[in-house]
């Protein structure tokens, strides 16, 4: 019983993803009464390394920030 549980685990195990070092920021850019703000600047600076990343949001005020290096970020925007 005991070497089919093992075997259970290591087959179970082999089947699990790996860790991910990676993660995302996303959100909807909007203004003070709530508007969308389309094409608006954004930027989002690692804090450890002051490694910015930079992109536009979408006509409908979306962004994402896809396969960041994990970390704490500062995320600015700009219309």
């Amino acid at each position: 019983m005991k070497s089919r549980l093992l075997l259970l685990a290591a087959v179970s195990a082999a089947l699990m993803p790996a860790q991910q070092d990676r993660g995302l920021i996303t959100g909807v850019v909007k203004d003070a009464s709530g508007a969308l703000i389309p094409d608006a600047s954004i930027a989002a600076t690692r804090n450890e390394t002051n490694t910015v990343t930079k992109m536009v949001s979408s006509n409908t005020g979306d962004y994402t920030f896809p396969s960041l290096e994990i970390g704490t970020y500062t995320v600015r925007v700009e219309k």
